[in-house]
């Protein structure tokens, strides 16, 4: 029975990751986190993951140990191809002012993303350091274009963690980048200020939509009606109706987990009712297409 061996399993390692985690934040150190990491990856009971070097980086930074951070996220990408917390440590590089570090790091991006994500990651920095002027530098500079898939990651973590001002600013300074989606741009806002039921921010963000002339997709115009609703406000303007067959919207969100690499199962399966609501299917109508409760 001792020498039976554990597999692997994704609750087991969520586990190992709460430990590690607490490990770290008890100040346990740099050194204690990594011994443990290395032994449960010698194991095979976890894979090696940006979940789970996390907490060692983590324990770096909580020590204000910068550098040992930056060579923890380098050495676990050149064994392992992950990068843990990397945007954390270059947020950290530029509020310290390490220039020797960030250019470091930022040769590091160039290498294993490219010199166009390299720069993202250097704009999403200065943003979350409250660096707005250097941030709207960079973006500024020939040939930076707009990339959908890193703005729609740096905005949805403003939504997730509650940065209102780097969200404004990321909407601000995109706002003359060529091919910018305006509208999904806006909506972000949208969303960061519904959550906060400040439904004059939300009318402002009509204001400003029109103002750029920005065409308006329904999804947009229904949610900030939503928002005035539920605080009591009078809608002013034409709710559409949206008409998008179930089925295409089902594959288009299909299409969108594959390629984010979601397994299936019920994460997916929540993002699929998630779509069918922002598109406008009613609830009870979503109920009964999958023929599942939730």
């Amino acid at each position: 029975m001792a020498n039976q061996k554990i597999k692997y399993s994704v609750f087991l390692e969520k586990n190992i990751f709460h430990v590690l985690n607490d490990v770290a934040m008890s100040g346990g150190g740099a050194e204690a986190v990594k011994q443990l990491v290395e032994k449960f990856l010698e194991t095979g009971i976890v894979n090696p993951t940006a979940r789970m070097f996390s907490p060692l980086v983590t324990s770096y930074l909580l020590n204000d140990n910068v550098s040992g951070a930056l060579d923890c996220v380098i050495e676990t990408h050149n064994k392992y191809q992950i990068v843990a917390r990397l945007h954390d440590v270059l947020v950290k590089l530029v509020e310290v002012g390490d220039k020797e570090q960030l250019q470091k790091a930022m040769m590091f991006c160039m290498q294993s993303v490219g010199d166009a994500n390299a720069l993202y990651d250097l704009v999403f920095a200065f943003l979350s350091a409250g660096k707005y002027d250097q941030a709207r530098r960079v973006i500024e500079k020939p040939g930076f274009r707009y990339r959908a898939q890193r703005v729609e990651w740096y905005a949805t973590k403003c939504i997730k963690t509650g940065f209102e001002k780097q969200l404004e600013e990321l909407v601000e300074i995109t706002k003359d980048l060529f091919e910018c989606d305006r509208d999904n741009m806006y909506f972000h806002l949208l969303k960061l200020y519904g959550n906060k039921n400040d439904w004059q921010k939300c009318l402002d963000v009509w204001t400003r939509l029109q103002e750029e002339q920005v065409t308006v997709r329904p999804r947009t115009m229904k949610y900030l009606a939503d928002i005035l609703r539920k605080n009591g406000q009078e809608v002013t303007f034409e709710t559409p109706k949206i008409t998008m067959n179930p089925d295409a919207a089902i594959e288009t969100v299909r299409e969108e987990l594959i390629e984010k690499k979601i397994p299936p199962g019920a994460v997916g399966t929540k993002a699929l009712f998630k779509k069918l609501i922002v598109n406008n299917f009613e609830l009870d109508k979503a109920r009964d297409y999958y023929k599942v409760e939730f």
